[in-house]
Formats: C-alpha cells, sequence, structure tokens
C-alpha cells in the first residue's frame, strides 16, 4: 500500500586506498528512513591482487544513503590490495512514501 521503491547505479571514485565512501540522493525522498537498503558491486576486479570490497551502509535518511567500501583486511601491508578502479555499484531501497 503505502511503500515505495527505489533503485538506481552509482559508482565511487578510487583514491588509491582500502576504503571509498559514495553518498547517493534518492531521486525522490521516502516520507522517512527506509526500512531495506542494499547495494552489489557490478566490478569484477578492482585491486591488482583481483579482490572485491566488502561494503557497509554507513548512514540512511529518507533523502538518501552513504556506503563504504573496504578491500581487503585494513593491516594487510600489500599495495596489491589497494583500489585500482571506482567501485560500480547498483541499489535498492524500500520504505514508506
Amino acid at each position: 500500500g503505502n511503500k515505495r521503491i527505489q533503485w538506481g547505479s552509482d559508482s565511487g571514485t578510487s583514491s588509491g586506498g582500502r576504503t571509498q565512501t559514495k553518498s547517493v540522493t534518492f531521486p525522490v525522498a521516502f516520507s522517512s528512513t527506509p526500512d531495506v537498503v542494499d547495494v552489489t558491486v557490478s566490478n569484477s576486479s578492482l585491486s591488482s591482487f583481483g579482490n572485491m570490497p566488502t561494503h557497509s551502509i554507513t548512514s540512511k535518511s529518507a533523502s538518501g544513503f552513504t556506503v563504504k567500501f573496504t578491500m581487503g583486511e585494513l593491516d594487510d601491508s600489500g599495495a596489491g590490495f589497494d583500489f585500482n578502479a571506482g567501485v560500480a555499484f547498483s541499489y535498492f531501497a524500500m520504505g514508506s512514501k
């Protein structure tokens, strides 16, 4: 009845380090913080070691969310774990309209 579903895609910017953070603004704001926000990484290789990042939604609101991508363990000493590209991702959000 009173639910809205939104989806889209975006991309982070590679800084060459182990983390990337990206803020996304929803095309239409929800009436309150969405119940669900998730992302799926689209890239197939983001480091010279071929690793894929983990992600977490670090904040969310009615108007958008912030996702943080982390490559490998932060205490890994090899530069091969560093991002070599921006993380391309799709997102899905569901909440009250």
